[in-house]
């Protein structure tokens, strides 16, 4: 099958954030079913300057790219403008390069004649609705916007209440004409039949398997957390722990904070800083900064932004402390086997003190997380689940 694979200037890689991991694990998944893929970048031509700097060896799997500069239209004037235009037009007001997106995508689609086109955020879904094409296509979805953006606000005022609001009637809105959606979460998937999509597909998070460090646990435990400082749930989380969980740590292990924090919020470095938390940065190779063992921190109150994460850790041989919130969309059978689950954050330190008192138990939990991951959460463990979405999407002769 002939698939056009439509995403934005974001690079298909495991290890950038959470959107590329993903756009990296399906390109991967359709290539190794044998797929013939055409790639489409479309996004400003900063973006898509910018991105030259992450190329994947996985991207030649393409037999070509088409990059698409594109720009952003002028924003309503007025606040009676922007009033009317969110109240009568949620999906324009909200995403508002929708139209350009499509007139820019039609010629790619009429040249490459896919049998599937593959879109990876909610705008090119958006613009595909326009487009009066009989071609299959489907929007994999990686996180419902609206919930990213109430969580990122926290307590809201009457105008963030509406502003809120035209988001979820605009998603919803895409979400209801979109023929198939691919979701990462059998939360997000069952959220999104709840706004009256037609069809919703589940698959979670995938990875290669990463070489086994072997060894022992240490003595000298960290605790660990991973993830970009200015994604919504790494930050409201880690400031959660830091405010309600690591000061009543009998004995706090040195705590690293690994991720991209370039652009961190002052009032977490003003946690992390009382934390005497070392900061490491954005770090490519994981290998480099993850030791088999160690105790990892997932203190997320919401289930977004551990999709990603929780399989990564895994392969590792990372000793989870979780919320059970935070992983309700992937809680498979045997889970708590391989991961220390808490029903509140309030629960982390005596988790915590007593896996850093306890070698032996840790050693045990990483070792059963990584059989756990490629039980569950390699690529080649997921290719059946591609393998039979796609099976229904296959042109009939």
């Amino acid at each position: 099958m002939r698939i056009l694979f439509v995403t934005p200037a974001t690079p298909l890689a495991e290890n950038y954030s959470g959107a590329a991991s993903r756009y990296r694990q399906n390109f991967l998944a359709l290539h190794r079913l044998g797929h013939e893929l055409h790639g489409v970048r479309i996004d400003t031509a900063a973006a898509l300057a910018e991105l030259n700097q992450h190329i994947d060896p996985v991207e030649a799997y393409a037999a070509e790219w088409h990059p698409i500069a594109i720009d952003m239209p002028p924003s309503p004037n007025g606040r009676l403008r922007r009033l009317w235009l969110s109240a009568t037009q949620p999906q324009r007001y909200e995403l508002p390069r929708v139209a350009v997106i499509a007139d820019a995508l039609a010629p790619v689609i009429n040249s490459a004649k896919p049998d599937l086109i593959w879109v990876e955020n909610l705008e090119l879904a958006a613009a595909m609705i326009t487009l009066d094409s009989s071609i299959h296509w489907i929007y994999s979805q990686h996180d419902l916007a609206f919930r990213v953006r109430r969580i990122r606000q926290g307590a809201l005022s009457l105008a963030d209440r509406w502003w809120l609001l035209t988001l979820q009637r605009a998603e919803a809105a895409v979400i209801r004409q979109t023929p198939q959606i691919l979701a990462g979460s059998a939360t997000d998937g069952e959220r999104s039949r709840q706004l009256g999509a037609r069809s919703v597909h589940v698959i979670p998070m995938g990875y290669d398997p990463t070489p086994s460090a072997g060894g022992c646990a240490s003595n000298d435990v960290r605790i660990i957390h991973l993830g970009s400082l200015e994604t919504t749930a790494n930050r409201v989380g880690l400031e959660a722990y830091l405010r309600r969980a690591h000061p009543h740590l009998t004995a706090p292990p040195p705590l690293w904070i690994i991720g991209d924090n370039r652009r961190i919020k002052p009032a977490l470095a003003a946690l992390l800083e009382a934390a005497d938390a070392v900061q490491t940065g954005f770090t490519a190779d994981l290998s480099s900064v993850l030791r088999p063992f160690d105790i990892t921190i997932i203190p997320y109150e919401h289930d977004s932004g551990y999709r990603t994460k929780l399989p990564l850790l895994f392969s590792y041989g990372q000793v989870v402390v979780t919320t059970r919130a935070a992983i309700a969309g992937t809680l498979l059978p045997g889970m708590a086997d391989v991961c220390v689950i808490c029903d509140t954050l309030e629960a982390f330190p005596a988790a915590i003190n007593a896996l850093a008192a306890d070698s032996d138990r840790r050693q045990q939990i990483g070792a059963a997380a990584r059989a756990y991951f490629a039980e569950h959460f390699t690529h080649d463990a997921l290719l059946d689940h591609y393998r039979r979405m796609l099976a229904a999407m296959e042109p009939r002769a």
